[in-house]
């Protein structure tokens, strides 16, 4: 086989937060396209070398006692992902019940933009999607929008502007849209309310 010339790309290293429950799922992705870039660059067995000499902090240690003659094959990618994926891959049910609670927990944060709230929020469903929780199957497109508003914790008059603006009709991409176009990046999202219905101040810059 002829190699491609040039640099080949670098393998991506792990620089995840202790406390991100995807951290193995965000890697092996990482590492599958790195996969399919390098190997028209080189061998898979040293392919292999260079992302285990790649990983470094806690990571490594998992890896520190696999065999160099494993690790030096076209298999050591996949030896290093399944490694890793027995000490980092989150038990499914574990994860399910994180996702559900951020789920039932979200709330527009002080200061945020109406926009990056739902982004936010439409990560926070995708999320769920991809372990196999349909919230639009849970919940009916009014229920969700009704939540989306609910949850962007907008004052009585905020609440008119988007009712208005729906034409009364919750559906969760009206809700979603309007609150985009009445509040969008040039223009300061309502305060947050608090539960006894005050608003919330702003930090101070």
């Amino acid at each position: 086989m002829k190699w491609r010339g040039g640099r080949a790309p670098s393998p991506p290293t792990w620089s995840y937060d202790k406390r991100d429950n995807q951290a193995y799922e965000k890697f092996e992705r990482r590492v599958e396209i790195w996969r399919r870039q390098v190997q028209e660059y080189m061998p898979l067995a040293e392919a292999s070398l260079r992302l285990f000499t790649a990983i470094k902090g806690p990571p490594e240690d998992e890896l520190q006692y696999l065999p160099l003659a494993d690790l030096d094959h076209p298999q050591g990618i996949q030896l290093i992902l399944d490694t890793l994926r027995a000490a980092y891959q989150e038990r499914p049910i574990n994860r399910k019940t994180k996702l559900l609670s951020d789920y039932e927990r979200i709330r527009r944060s002080t200061g945020e933009s109406m926009r990056d709230y739902i982004n936010r929020y439409a990560r926070c469903e995708a999320a769920l999607q991809a372990v196999g929780i349909n919230v639009a199957a849970t919940y009916d497109s009014e229920a969700r929008g009704f939540r989306l508003l609910e949850s962007s914790l907008v004052g009585p008059e905020a609440r008119r502007s988007v009712v208005v603006a729906v034409g009364s009709v919750l559906e969760f991409p009206r809700v979603r849209d309007a609150l985009t176009l009445l509040y969008p990046d040039n223009r300061p999202a309502p305060p947050c309310l608090t539960a006894t219905g005050t608003h919330v101040p702003a930090p101070s810059s």
